[in-house]
């Protein structure tokens, strides 16, 4: 009898011990091959029962700022106990659709999107919302965001006003009576070169800033070039004391205009012309340094990262806002040579600089 007894309690341990385990909360692996979709795949965990799962598509890791992002977004999730599947698009869009679908039809509890293209990820926005699965948005926006959980755009129009109020205090320095600029856009097919260039005009407005002409780059520096050499050609080297750059990315074609016309000024110049850009980028950082711009209007990519996946996480709890109160653009700071170093290393231009030395 004894011996049944003991028996028993032994198989009510065992019993009571897969329970617990099956019941507990684990941490999951994404396969580090290919998943159905044919991406690299990564995840992380950890915490107790109840988690969520986080699935998170980029376009590519080809630049620093979507690494440093995808980074910020581990980083909350680990810090929360929720899971992350981190997947690569390789700039297809057909790619990211299907990464999209993967994500929900593999329970995740919310999606956060990168978008390689505005126009053709609305589709999966929408495939989300008929699933009942969050959709949150981060940087480049879809062109129809009434079904997203949470967007997080740049605010664009905050950029560009901070480039425009730097342009006039330049001015006021300089002894100047107006501002004139070169307004050089970025690529007009993208949400961020649209909102950037309405921004800029209407501060101009706002502020007096007569704008000389405008030029289109398309974030091609060899386009910045020879698109502001001909606007040179056309209205004089005297006829503008300023210029606006929608993006970083041309600003060194901008210079390299500026000297080969003989128009590259000190600040201390009363001849300098003010130069600013947006993004923050470190080729921006390292031209603050030695005094090539005046300014660059900051994006930080980890607080996208960080709103991101807090929203995701709201979202996942049932905490969601109807459009269009699920915008919430992330705010910019103008980065000056005077301010630059006061950031320490916060600003992602500054991580990333650092890390290609």
């Amino acid at each position: 009898m004894k011996k049944l007894k003991s028996l028993l309690c032994i198989l009510l341990i065992v019993l009571f011990t897969i329970s617990v385990a099956g019941c507990g909360g684990s941490t999951s692996s994404s396969d580090s091959g290919s998943s159905s979709s044919g991406t690299e795949a990564s995840s992380s965990g950890g915490g107790s029962g109840g988690n969520l799962k986080i699935g998170i598509t980029f376009p590519n890791f080809a630049i620093y700022p979507w690494l440093y992002e995808k980074d910020t977004m581990v980083k909350v999730a680990d810090e929360q106990g929720h899971e992350t599947v981190v997947v690569v698009a390789e700039n297809d869009i057909n790619k990211q659709a299907s990464q999209v679908e993967d994500f929900v039809k593999t329970g995740c509890d919310a999606v956060i999107v990168v978008p390689c293209d505005s126009d053709a990820i609305v589709t999966s926005v929408e495939y989300c919302f008929d699933n009942g699965v969050p959709y949150i948005g981060v940087g480049k926006i879809p062109t129809d965001i009434t079904k997203a959980a949470y967007v997080y755009p740049c605010d664009n129009y905050e950029a560009a006003q901070l480039a425009a109020e730097l342009m006039v205090e330049r001015a006021k320095e300089k002894g100047d009576d107006k501002v004139l600029v070169v307004e050089i856009v970025g690529d007009l097919k993208d949400i961020n070169g649209v909102e950037r260039t309405e921004g800029f005009q209407a501060a101009c407005k706002e502020l007096g800033i007569e704008i000389v002409d405008s030029i289109v780059c398309n974030y091609n520096n060899e386009e910045a070039y020879a698109n502001l050499n001909a606007v040179i050609q056309k209205h004089g080297k005297d006829a503008f004391n300023a210029i606006y750059s929608a993006n970083d990315t041309v600003l060194p074609s901008v210079i390299s205009c500026l000297r080969q016309n003989d128009m590259f000024f000190p600040y201390e110049d009363s001849k300098h012309i003010t130069v600013t850009g947006i993004d923050g980028d470190p080729t921006a950082i390292g031209m603050l340094r030695s005094g090539e711009i005046d300014g660059t209007a900051n994006t930080d990519f980890g607080t996208f990262g960080e709103m991101g996946m807090l929203g995701a996480i709201d979202a996942a709890n049932g905490i969601l806002k109807e459009y269009p109160d699920n915008i919430v653009p992330v705010p910019s700071v103008m980065l000056t040579a005077a301010n630059l170093e006061s950031f320490g290393d916060s600003i992602w231009g500054i991580m990333a600089e650092k890390a290609q030395q």
